[in-house]
C-alpha cells in the first residue's frame, strides 16, 4: 500500500475514457491486465454515465402522471318509435250527380277530359265537374258505348258513330249478320261478337274499309275487351272450360290461356299496364300480361264485379267500392252501396265514377275524387 500522503483524489477521468477503453477492449490480441489508475477509474466512469442517463430520461418539465380512468362507450341512440300504421280513409257515400228512370244495366259510363259522359239506350248525358248536366234524347240501343268524342252503337242492322259535341248526321260503320251481343269499343278499334247461324260464335273486327272475321267459336264469347291492337276475350266451351284468347285485330292468329273449370269472369278490363279479370272468390282478382307470359292473383275471398282500372283497380260489389292496390296490399274502402248494386264502374288516375241500381227502372250515377294511395 501506498502511504496515506501518496493517497490524493483521483480527478475525473478524461471526456473519451471510457470510450477509449470500450474500444480496446474490443481490439484483437491478448488481453492486457488495466493499470491501478485504470480499474478505480472504469467504476468511477459508469457511475457518471449512469446518473447522466437518469437526468436525460428525467427532464426538468416532464408532466405529471395521470390516472387512467375508465370511460364507458356511449351507449346507441334509440331508435325511433315505429310510426302507425296508416289509417283508411272512411268509407263514403257520395251524393248522386244524376238521377234517371232507366235500367242501371245497360247504362256505361266514360271521362271526356273534365267531363263525365253516360250513355243509355235512350240517350246521352254529359256532366261537367260543376254538376251541370247536358242531356240528348238518342235510341242507341243497349250496346252504346263512348270513346273519344264520339259515341258508336248498334241499330238497323249496323254500327254507326255520332259525334258528341257539336251534333252531326249519324256516320254508317259496317253492317252485320245478326244482332251483336258483345261490343267493344277503344280510339278508334271497333269489335264485336254475332252468333252463328247454327252454333257458336263469332268475332269480327272494323277494318279500315270493311268488317273482318277475326275468330270463329264453337262455344260462348262471354266477355270482350280491346287493348292497343289486340282484342281479348274470354270462350266457355261445351263441357264448362274456359280461356283467355288473345287475337290480333288484323289478323286471325289467336293465343290462348290454359282452360280453366272455375268461375268464368263476367268482364275484362285493362290498362297500360296489364288485363284484369275476377275469377270468384276462391279464384280471386288477377293480374294477366298481354302476352300471357304472368298471371298472378291481387286478393282471394274477395268479392270484384264489375272492376275498372287505372293505376289501381277498383273494385264494386254490393257493398260499394274498394280499391285494390296492384302491389298485393289488402284493399281499402272507399264508398258505400247504400242503395243497391253497382253495375258499372269507371277509373282514371285522378277519381272514379260509377252507375248505382237504386230500384224498378231507375239509376244514379255518382263521381268520386281519388286521394293518393
Amino acid at each position: 500500500m501506498l502511504p496515506e500522503a501518496e493517497r490524493l483524489p483521483i480527478p475525473p477521468a478524461p471526456q473519451g475514457a471510457f470510450d477509449s477503453m470500450s474500444k480496446t477492449s474490443n481490439l484483437k490480441g491478448p488481453m492486457t491486465r488495466p493499470s491501478f489508475s485504470g480499474r478505480v477509474l472504469l467504476p468511477w466512469t459508469l457511475g457518471l454515465a449512469l446518473v447522466a442517463c437518469e437526468k436525460k430520461q428525467e427532464p426538468s418539465d416532464a408532466r405529471p402522471q395521470t390516472q387512467a380512468i375508465r370511460v364507458d362507450p356511449p351507449a346507441p341512440p334509440k331508435s325511433p318509435p315505429a310510426p302507425a300504421p296508416p289509417q283508411n280513409p272512411p268509407a263514403q257515400n257520395p251524393a248522386p250527380l244524376l238521377v234517371l228512370p232507366e235500367s242501371a244495366y245497360s247504362a256505361r259510363l266514360a271521362f271526356d277530359g273534365e267531363k263525365l259522359v253516360l250513355t243509355t239506350p235512350l240517350g246521352v248525358h254529359i256532366l261537367d265537374a260543376q254538376g251541370k248536366v247536358e242531356s240528348r234524347a238518342a235510341a242507341f240501343g243497349h250496346l252504346a258505348r263512348f270513346d273519344r268524342g264520339r259515341i258508336v252503337f248498334h241499330r238497323d242492322g249496323a254500327f254507326w258513330s255520332q259525334a258528341l259535341m257539336p251534333k252531326r248526321a249519324d256516320k254508317r260503320l259496317a253492317p252485320t249478320k245478326a244482332d251483336p251481343s258483345l261490343m267493344s269499343l277503344k280510339g278508334t278499334e271497333l269489335a264485336w261478337v254475332e252468333p252463328e247461324a247454327e252454333a257458336g260464335q263469332a268475332l269480327f273486327a272494323l277494318g279500315r274499309t270493311a268488317p273482318h272475321l277475326v275468330y270463329r267459336s264453337p262455344g260462348t264469347i262471354s266477355a270482350l275487351h280491346i287493348e292497343g291492337d289486340h282484342a281479348f276475350f274470354v270462350e266457355q266451351s261445351r263441357e264448362g272450360a274456359w280461356r283467355i284468347g288473345r287475337a290480333s285485330l288484323d289478323k286471325s292468329a289467336v293465343v290462348w290461356t290454359e282452360p280453366r273449370r272455375s268461375r268464368p269472369p263476367a268482364m275484362l278490363t285493362g290498362s297500360e299496364r296489364a288485363l284484369y279479370y275476377y275469377e270468384g272468390l276462391e279464384g280471386g282478382v288477377h293480374e294477366l300480361a298481354f302476352d300471357f307470359s304472368a298471371d298472378r292473383v291481387l286478393v282471394r275471398d274477395f268479392i270484384c264485379s264489375p272492376l275498372a282500372a287505372a293505376v289501381d283497380l277498383f273494385c264494386a260489389s254490393v257493398t260499394g267500392v274498394q280499391r285494390v292496390p296492384l302491389d298485393e296490399a289488402p284493399p281499402i274502402p272507399l264508398a258505400t252501396a247504400q242503395d243497391g248494386p253497382i253495375p258499372f264502374i269507371v277509373a282514371r288516375a285522378t277519381e272514379i265514377a260509377w252507375v248505382s241500381d237504386v230500384g224498378p227502372e231507375k239509376l244514379a250515377v255518382r263521381r268520386l275524387s281519388l286521394a293518393a294511395p
